[in-house]
């Protein structure tokens, strides 16, 4: 609602001869952030959709929470996704067993 208002408002703090260059950059830049959140925000629930549904066929327990996690860790690169996929191995290891393991270490790499 405000945006436009606030964006002159910003514009105010920057120096008059950056200003048009900023005015410039500004529009890009919330273009490309928005992007980067959107594509972020879709292999999350990509990730967290077809590992949850994995592990759940698998016999898991608390499938649908570890998919939650796994949903929210995407959303820190690089490391988010391994860290939510090792957590899904080790309860798929403590209640099912090793074989169920390998199976969840499976269906998280594939995904």
């Amino acid at each position: 609602y405000d945006g436009p208002r606030i964006w002159r408002w910003t514009l105010g703090l920057v120096p008059a001869a950056a200003r048009p260059g900023v005015s410039g950059a500004g529009p890009l830049a919330w273009r490309t952030l928005t992007a980067y959140v959107r594509g972020t925000l879709i292999v999350a629930f990509i990730d967290a959709l077809f590992i949850g549904v994995g592990i759940y066929f698998l016999g898991v327990p608390l499938a649908v929470p570890i998919g939650v996690v796994i949903f929210l860790a995407s959303f820190v690169p690089l490391v988010g996704a391994v860290v939510s996929g090792a957590l899904a191995v080790v309860v798929a290891l403590v209640t099912q067993g090793v074989f169920t393991a390998l199976m969840t270490l499976l269906v998280v790499l594939v995904v």
